[in-house]
């Protein structure tokens, strides 16, 4: 076959030589590009990715450092890559790069570039590839990749007067026009070599949109043809007839859907294949593995190979505007569900089984997953509009939400125009804008408006650019005669989307009509043919995000008109039906010892406005019944920096000694705020809250240090930054009661240096206005203060001696050894600070002065070795030598040993979880 090469296209001729045992690439490179503006240019911009693999100030370590990856800051130079430009050549003149970015250079051109001239740019440069571990781009001894890595032009945007010059987030994201490029590539190692270019007379030519792409490997890749489609892989096993069948499946509908004549030429390595698994189906044990091989194997090809057609041959801004990519994709993935596992349900082959087929879980059809993905996100507040760039989208919303979103939209056009009127739409789409231009909302619009004969201004005005937050609610029915129905339908949300009336009988929907979408509020007449109940767009998956209003029986009470469904650890929240859980809980701690009971709640999958748990318990070591309550009303600001405010009222009552019980009632009250960067990992809390404490305690119990019952008014403001390389916590705190008034503020920080150095630094410094106190209970203290809110996660809260008393969390002085007066009733201020000697192994320093009332100050300090295996989580400090003396030498050493062990569940997710939120 011929090469696909336009004559309209800019050009890249390029040589590139990669030799034997070397991370060195050579490329001797000629641009051809064409100002297709009317705008005179002076000046180019060009991208240098490799280069962003050189500093650790660059986007790209940004982003490591924010995914909580310290690889790529703590390796070695050897380990990094660059880009030595040698010469760039520009009529004749030789001209100097200019980086505006560690990825991003420019050129002063020697005249300016007139609208439709042409230019050529000669470049001579090498690159250093970078150890292939921390983005699979670069190189290993058995395997090398190589993908964004020319020098090749930043588009220009005449309505914005700027270039579309993208610094390397690791997003694969690199905006390139449609090229034609002819590449010689001279490989003299003994790997094999492959390219998402076709191989045409000893050269890689094509005319695509995506940056050229190589692949060095020890072992072969197989080839596969298809009518138009050519696949090289290294992924599929050897002889296995089922998955050459599910290729040829995959292929056959993957013509069906980009029919145009014209050939594509694929590459896809293992990674790649296993990074593009759907759903994460694929890691999955195989005795847990919901669908049977093939379906699970067709559909990971399906999303890989329909993700190259789409970055090869469609001139899509990635960056701007990824959302057109993932709702195609993700319409493709659903339309080949419904063609070939159409009846699949989400639970696969546990669906019908005992106990799952009870949970609304199990009715539920497989390409709901995707919907249910996107709005546990949007449940939790954490959902973006589409339209936020790549950058600027957090890691979950980037790689799973988003692209479901984006989904939802084409789900619901076509449930209101019917599915194959969208899809023929979205087939001649792909058809007229292969490589032919760039692809914007716009195009999006005109060509799917054009061909339904229907404004989509609810798609491309609302639910691209805002959070989706579609909420129709049936307000009531009125029965207007024995046959006559008048349903009152408000719109609660920020967008008005078509919408659906479900007719039900006996729980079954048995009859939907379809209505143009509207603002506030619409009434609808309609017959009655006995009807059980009406609702609006159902079922639970669509496009709507408040489920909770969408229902009504047409019988029954008005305030209890929905049943209560009770159902064992998690389901999924139905409109018919309002939701209790229940599951068992088990708990240790020294003095009820293990805890089991009953935890009663309303959490279902997605997060609600109202929320309760309650969880009565037994004490096996008191023998007696112990628990905690709490309920909790959520005020969610989609739109606003001060995200949730949150009203809370707790109870809970535990055992903290030997037959002596402690009982907390708890109102309180919270705002959070988080930044409008929300990458930026920021986040900011007040809380006012009463804490009000009673005991009861046993007669063989010491009472000297013990204070009776007492209520605590505390006001406490909050600022975290979690990052890699500057953590940044700051907190001040009042604390009013009966016999004290006090204040503390605490400011912490966690550097990490360029020469892989890493400090951490706290200091902490607390004040009596006010102190009647007779004993020490609400004193301030140097190492383990009594927490008389409750606030610290001890496994033995009153134990001074023994294993659980080595317990330590870093709170007021902040001190490892144990000193025989650490309490102070007027005020106390201290220094911790730590310094990394050897990888999780540091040195640590505290220094603190503390006061009591009628006594002079007195100064502490103390130092030793930590070792800082999981921060927060899991931490061991051996003291060396403090104020006391030295401390190794002195007997019973081990028992000063002290450790840091997060095992609360909150705390280890949060673990998992940061670099996602």
């Amino acid at each position: 076959m011929l090469a696909q090469i336009q004559s309209d296209y800019n050009t890249v001729n390029a040589t590139i030589t990669i030799n034997q045992d070397s991370k060195l690439v050579e490329v001797s490179q000629t641009n051809e590009w064409r100002n297709n503006s009317s705008d005179p240019l002076s000046e180019l911009f060009f991208y240098d990715w490799n280069n962003a693999y050189s500093s650790k100030t660059s986007k790209l370590a940004e982003e490591f450092i924010s995914d909580f990856k310290k690889s790529f800051h703590l390796s070695s130079k050897e380990r990094k890559g660059y880009t030595t430009i040698n010469s760039i050549i520009v009529e004749n003149d030789t001209v100097l790069p200019v980086y505006t970015d560690a990825d991003i250079f420019k050129i002063s051109l020697p005249k300016p570039l007139k609208s439709g001239e042409v230019i050529k740019i000669y470049f001579n440069y090498n690159l250093e590839l970078p150890d292939s571990k921390y983005t699979n781009y670069g190189y290993n001894s058995n395997y090398i990749q190589l993908s964004n890595f020319l020098l090749l032009n930043c588009g220009y945007i005449a309505e914005k007067k700027s270039f579309t010059s993208y610094a390397n987030h690791n997003l694969n994201d690199q905006f390139n026009t449609a090229v034609n490029y002819n590449i010689e590539f001279i490989n003299n190692t003994n790997l094999y070599l492959y390219s998402n270019l076709r191989y045409i007379n000893s050269l890689f030519q094509e005319s695509t949109s995506s940056s050229p792409k190589f692949y060095l490997s020890k072992s072969p890749f197989r080839s596969h043809e298809f009518q138009r489609f050519r696949l090289n892989e290294n992924f599929l096993v050897t002889q296995n007839t089922q998955q050459e069948l599910s290729v040829a499946k995959v292929f056959q509908y993957l013509s069906s859907i980009f029919n145009t004549q014209d050939f594509f030429h694929l590459t896809v390595d293992s990674r790649e294949f296993k990074k593009a698994s759907v759903l994460g189906l694929s890691d999955l044990p195989s005795f847990i593995r919901l669908y049977n091989n093939e379906h699970v194997f067709e559909m990971n090809l399906l999303n890989v190979l329909s993700d190259k057609i789409l970055r090869k041959y469609y001139q899509i801004d990635l960056r701007k505007e990824k959302w057109i990519h993932d709702a195609i994709i993700q319409f493709i993935l659903k339309d080949y569900l419904k063609a070939h596992y159409k009846d699949q349900l989400l639970l696969g082959r546990f669906a019908s089984k005992w106990p799952v087929k009870s949970y609304q879980f199990s009715s539920l059809n497989a390409r709901d997953f995707f919907d249910i993905l996107y709005k546990i996100g949007a449940y939790n507040n954490l959902d973006q509009p589409l339209k936020t760039s790549a950058e600027k989208q957090i890691k979950y919303n980037f790689e799973i939400a988003n692209p479901y979103h984006a989904g939802l939209a084409l789900d619901h056009l076509s449930s209101y125009y019917k599915a194959p009127r969208v899809k023929q739409s979205i087939i001649e789409f792909l058809n007229n804008t292969r490589l032919s231009s760039h692809i914007d909302e716009h195009k999006f619009k005109n060509h799917l408006e054009q061909s339904l004969q229907t404004k989509l201004d609810w798609i491309f005005d609302e639910h691209i650019t805002k959070v989706n937050r579609t909420d129709y609610a049936i307000k009531k029915v009125d029965f207007t005669s024995n046959d006559s129905l008048k349903i009152t339908v408000l719109n609660k949300g920020n967008q008005s989307p078509p919408l659906a009336i479900n007719y039900f009988r006996n729980d079954t929907v048995v009859k939907s009509e379809w209505f143009t979408g509207f603002d506030s509020k619409n009434t609808i007449n309609t017959k009655n043919e006995n009807y059980s109940a009406v609702s609006v767009n159902y079922p639970i998956t669509s496009i709507d995000y408040n489920t909770n209003n969408d229902f009504k029986r047409l019988k029954g009470s008005t305030i209890f008109n929905k049943n209560v469904q009770l159902k064992f650890l998690k389901d999924i929240q139905d409109a018919k039906q309002n939701l209790l859980l229940y599951s068992p809980i088990f708990s240790y701690n020294l003095y009820d010892g293990i805890v089991s009971g009953l935890l009663l709640n309303n959490d279902g999958l997605y997060n609600q406005t109202f929320e309760f748990q309650i969880a009565p318990s037994y004490s096996s070591k008191e023998k007696t019944l112990i628990g905690s309550s709490s309920f909790v009303l959520n005020l969610r600001k989609h739109q606003s920096t001060q995200y949730l405010t949150r009203f809370t009222l707790s109870a809970g009552t535990y055992h903290f000694e030997t037959n002596s019980r402690y009982s907390t009632i708890t109102p309180s009250a919270a705002w959070l705020w988080r930044d409008r960067d929300r990458t930026r990992n920021l986040r900011k809390t007040l809380l006012f809250r009463m804490r009000n404490v009673f005991r009861s305690i046993d007669s063989s119990v010491d009472v000297e240090n013990i204070t009776p019952d007492y209520s605590i008014l505390n006001a406490r403001y909050t600022k975290v930054e979690n990052s890699l390389i500057l953590y940044k916590k700051n907190f001040i705190d009042t604390q009013v009661a009966k016999n004290f008034t006090k204040v503390s503020t605490e400011l912490e920080r966690r550097f990490l240096f360029e020469n892989n150095t890493q400090l951490n630094l706290r200091i902490f410094a607390g004040f009596f206005l006010k102190n009647n106190s007779t004993n020490d209970f609400f004193s301030f203290a140097l190492d383990k203060p009594s927490d008389y809110l409750f606030d610290l996660d001890y496994i033995g809260r009153s134990e001074e001696e023994g294993l659980f008393s080595q317990q330590f969390i870093m709170a007021e002085g902040g001190f490892k050894s144990k000193f025989d007066n650490r309490f102070f009733n007027k005020g106390l201020a201290s220094i911790n600070t730590s310094i990394n000697l050897y990888r999780y192994v540091e040195a640590y320093f505290d220094f603190g002065l503390g006061k009591n009332k009628g006594q002079s100050i007195q100064s502490f300090y103390d130092s030793g070795i930590r070792l800082n295996l999981v921060t927060d989580y899991l931490e061991l400090y051996f003291p060396i030598y403090n104020s006391s003396g030295w401390q190794v030498s002195q007997y019973a050493y081990p028992d000063k040993i002290r450790f840091v062990l997060g095992l609360s569940p909150k705390t280890i997710a949060s673990l998992f979880s940061r670099k996602w939120l």
